[in-house]
């Protein structure tokens, strides 16, 4: 599988230089959506080229998630309903270096917050009832391959901080609050991207 990947991206390095017209212009809009995400839901974005360099855009995410456990006696189980998902949103910023080649270098920051909420309900008792704020920022650097004028497929890796504050409240009514700070390295996914005027 990883010859098959880095034959593809040969290929696609190797491929004659496109004219500049294949690259978004200046007001051009765009729609994307990143492909091969894992889990429930995706990435959806929509933006603008600001200048012939700077795109932004405006990303969102959203997945739900519903499990129900409907026993037909209690020596198979008891009832249970588990709720999940969450949704962020928040402006990128990419910035285009030069074009020499079919694959545009950029570097990219991201700023989103959002939501998770996770329940639990176990013969009609709630259990479990957890909200989280997240906040995140990320600085990465990538490439977009632009095959023909208006098409863009992209992927980027960077740095990427996350701040995240929970509030469960358990089957007693006792609160806990915790704040968790996540950062590292990343990946995305790959991204289509159209662009129009």
């Amino acid at each position: 599988m990883n010859r098959f990947l880095l034959g593809a991206l040969a290929l696609v390095l190797a491929l004659p230089s496109p004219s500049s017209a294949q690259r978004p212009d200046r007001g051009d809009y765009s729609v994307a959506v990143a492909l091969f995400d894992t889990g429930t839901g995706t990435v959806f974005s929509g933006g603008r080229m600001f200048t012939d360099q700077i795109h932004g855009a405006i990303e969102f995410t959203y997945r739900r998630a519903n499990a129900e456990d409907n026993p037909s006696s209690p020596t198979v189980g008891i009832s249970a309903e588990a709720n999940t998902g969450e949704w962020s949103v928040g402006p990128t910023i990419r910035y285009y270096g030069p074009q020499s080649g079919p694959v545009v270098p950029y570097l990219r920051a991201k700023f989103a917050f959002g939501n998770a909420i996770s329940d639990l309900r176990l013969a009609q008792d709630q259990v479990r009832d957890e909200d989280t704020f997240t906040l995140e920022g990320s600085l990465a650097i990538g490439g977009e391959w632009f095959p023909v004028k208006g098409i863009g497929v992209s992927g980027h890796t960077g740095f990427q901080f996350a701040r995240a504050s929970l509030e469960r409240l358990n089957e007693n009514g006792d609160l806990l609050e915790r704040t968790t700070d996540n950062y590292g390295t990343f990946r995305s996914s790959l991204t289509f991207s159209f662009y129009f005027q």
